[in-house]
């Protein structure tokens, strides 16, 4: 009778041994699966259509409760998750008459006011006065959506027309308050614009992303070899199985547990039938940590199999719940690419906005 216990209990142990391996698994869409449901994107000579509205590179306000996004490199939008409404930022209309505006990228929410953005703007400033000799430049803003408040958080070493070499915001860090803002820039660099202090190497060159939570950094390392070769978060490294072509957007669920990343995997299938297009890694971080294995286990989701969509612009898909995704795709030939609600296990929700 012990004998058939221990058995039994042997055959439990073995069928929870493999659930547990299941799970562990890189839990992937099939690449191949339902693809020929789905036709290639049509080649018209210099590849597929792009949308001629393109709405990209949004962000979730600490409440979650709006969205920033732009649409195509010239409107800066906010759209309420709440009313559905959508508000036009009018960002000529805050800079100085000196400066022109050209285009705006990279919204990033303030950590402390959900009513505050920074935003990165490609300008022309004349720096003389006399209407004539603009200089191209980059430069960086914090605003109030209510109008109440505007900034130039543009470290001024870099002159009177921003950075003609550009620049790269990567976070608007937790710690910060209204009198003491923290600015990460790439490589490594804090600003603190209150003080007009930059502050060389101060963080690890390859750190990226902060988590909401402040508890985590996600960063690459570069490999010259392979640009997107290996990655860490908070010093433990790891790779892909996958090898990644381009990476457009990385985003952390709000309970900090989760990263997104939207990708192009590097494919070298030839047959357009089978060929990969962007799609969402799913990281469980807690998972990673915990597990340190140096092959990052991850959920696939592949939008072509999944909802016959692509996203020849990218995916810029951003956590807006602890299981929800904002995502921009759209169908092959459509002339706008939208923003869609989508879970991070891979089903449709809705739309989130409409063509402009």
């Amino acid at each position: 009778m012990i004998y058939i216990n221990l058995k039994y209990l042997l055959l439990l142990f073995l069928v929870l041994y493999i659930v547990s391996c299941e799970k562990d698994n890189p839990i992937k869409t099939d690449n191949h699966k339902n693809l020929t449901d789905c036709p290639p994107p049509v080649d018209h000579g210099y590849g597929p259509k792009e949308p001629s509205y393109y709405e990209n590179r949004q962000r979730i306000s600490p409440k979650l409760d709006k969205l920033a996004f732009v649409l195509g490199e010239s409107n800066l939008e906010i759209l309420d998750l709440i009313k559905g409404t959508t508000q036009v930022i009018d960002i000529q209309s805050k800079l100085p008459s000196n400066v022109k505006f050209i285009a705006v990228y990279d919204p990033i929410w303030c950590p402390y006011d959900n009513n505050k953005l920074l935003v990165t703007c490609v300008t022309s400033t004349d720096t003389v006065g006399n209407g004539k000799n603009f200089i191209w430049g980059v430069n960086v803003y914090a605003f109030s959506l209510d109008g109440n408040e505007f900034a130039n958080f543009t470290p001024k070493i870099f002159g009177k027309a921003g950075a003609i070499n550009g620049i790269n915001v990567l976070n608007w860090l937790h710690g910060s308050s209204p009198s003491n803002d923290t600015i990460h820039l790439s490589p490594g660099n804090l600003y603190i614009p209150q003080l007009d202090l930059l502050i060389k190497n101060a963080i690890k060159r390859n750190y990226i992303s902060e988590s909401p939570d402040g508890n985590y950094f996600f960063g690459h390392i570069f490999n010259p070899s392979n640009t997107y070769g290996e990655f860490t978060v908070n010093d433990f490294n790891f790779h892909f199985s996958d090898s990644i072509s381009v990476l457009d957007h990385i985003s952390w669920s709000p309970d900090s547990k989760k990263i997104a990343i939207s990708v192009l995997p590097r494919d070298t299938t030839t047959n357009s039938m089978y060929m990969r297009n962007r799609e969402i890694w799913i990281i469980d971080v807690e998972k990673l940590l915990m597990t340190k294995h140096a092959i990052a286990l991850v959920k696939i989701i592949n939008i072509r199999a999944l909802f016959c969509k692509y996203a020849f612009s990218g995916l810029w898909a951003e956590y807006i719940s602890n299981t929800s995704l904002a995502v921009t795709m759209h169908k092959d030939g459509d002339d706008f690419a939208p923003i869609w609600e989508i879970t991070d296990d891979g089903k449709l929700v809705k739309q989130l906005t409409l063509k402009p």
